[in-house]
């Protein structure tokens, strides 16, 4: 009779129901890559990072504001459709550690993400070519990368130099580190200034090839035509001076 009365009376906001969420929105923001977002820190509503969450008695996640703004056309979970009002949701204040702490990662990547975007800027347009700017080369095969990815942490490779050398070593990176290849994103922006400075250098070893041919095609033309016109010139004082002496 009283385990009747507990399972009748028990809260649906208890401590198993929200940490379980806890764990597996922490666990979801530790594995995620900061070009993307975390299902279970954003509204299913507005699809933005929860600001102000509150959790319904099935334990969805939704912005207070969102789903209040729903509910006063439908009195239904939007995921669920089981009957809901406001009274039915309890603030959630605990899961903005996870989101804020997300979102500052984010932050801190975009900046990283941006260093290396106009390093990359001065490097595609430098004066000389004779060498590859390190930004350009994968530090797995030590040649120009030709699709850049970067890893959570901001670390550049080439994709496929990548992927080899992960399935070499059992998802470890160079340093020993556990890396798959789903840890990382294609670096669009990098890939970019890569273009960028393969036509530039192409652009400069043409030039390179193009002006010695030419001057020295030049000049083998003018040296001939120097020596068979003294040559002729010779040629014709000899003749000259036997029609004389005859």
């Amino acid at each position: 009779m009283g385990y009747r009365i507990e399972m009748a009376t028990r809260n649906p906001f208890d401590i198993d129901h929200k940490s379980k969420y806890l764990r597996e929105a922490a666990l979801e923001a530790n594995l995620s890559h900061p070009e993307t977002t975390p299902t279970m820190l954003t509204c299913p509503i507005d699809s933005g990072f929860l600001k102000d969450p509150v959790i319904t008695p099935e334990g969805f996640v939704y912005n207070k504001s969102s789903i209040l703004k729903w509910l006063e056309t439908k009195k239904e979970d939007p995921q669920s459709r089981k009957p809901l009002t406001a009274k039915d949701l309890q603030p959630f204040p605990e899961l903005l550690i996870i989101v804020n702490r997300f979102v500052e990662t984010q932050t801190n990547y975009e900046k990283l993400k941006n260093r290396l975007v106009q390093n990359a800027r001065v490097a595609a347009r430098q004066k000389e070519y004779t060498e590859i700017p390190d930004i350009f080369l994968c530090p797995i095969s030590k040649t120009l990368i030709k699709t850049p990815v970067i890893t959570a942490q901001g670390k550049v490779y080439d994709q496929e130099a990548l992927s080899n050398f992960l399935i070499a070593t059992g998802n470890k990176d160079e340093t020993g580190k556990k890396l798959s290849i789903d840890d990382v994103v294609v670096f669009d922006e990098l890939y970019q200034q890569i273009k960028v400075y393969n036509f530039y250098r192409k652009r400069e070893m043409q030039k390179n090839q193009i002006q010695p041919s030419v001057s020295s095609g030049f000049g083998f033309f003018s040296l001939n035509f120097l020596t068979s016109w003294l040559w002729g010139t010779e040629e014709k004082k000899e003749k000259t001076s036997s029609d004389m002496t005859y």
